[in-house]
């Protein structure tokens, strides 16, 4: 599934297998970031301003404080690699270099 990841700058897009570990891969770049699926219904709203505890609980059955428990590191660090800008990037706000260096944290 593809999604745009909503945010204050650039346009840009990440590939994800499952909604849980992109939301999750999500919510590691800040609580400023959500995602909307580009063909699809799925969406995460944007944490800062949202009751987003509720949110992921009535979307998958389980507070976010146990989201960790389920998320495979490997798919969320696959995620992250696969962000990237839809054009040139225009602020100074380089979030896929810094998805991308989660990504290798992540598989170190």
């Amino acid at each position: 599934m593809k999604f745009e990841i909503i945010n204050p700058s650039d346009e840009a897009y990440i590939e994800a297998d499952d909604f849980e570990q992109a939301v999750y891969a999500t919510m590691l770049l800040g609580d400023g970031y959500a995602i909307k699926q580009v063909d699809g219904d799925l969406e995460m709203p944007i944490p800062l301003f949202s009751d987003f505890g509720s949110w992921f609980l009535k979307q998958f059955n389980k507070p976010f404080d146990e989201s960790g428990k389920g998320i495979n590191k490997k798919e969320v660090a696959k995620i992250l690699e696969s962000m990237h800008l839809a054009g040139e990037r225009s602020s100074l706000n380089d979030f896929t270099k810094y998805a991308h260096n989660l990504a290798k944290t992540m598989l170190s």
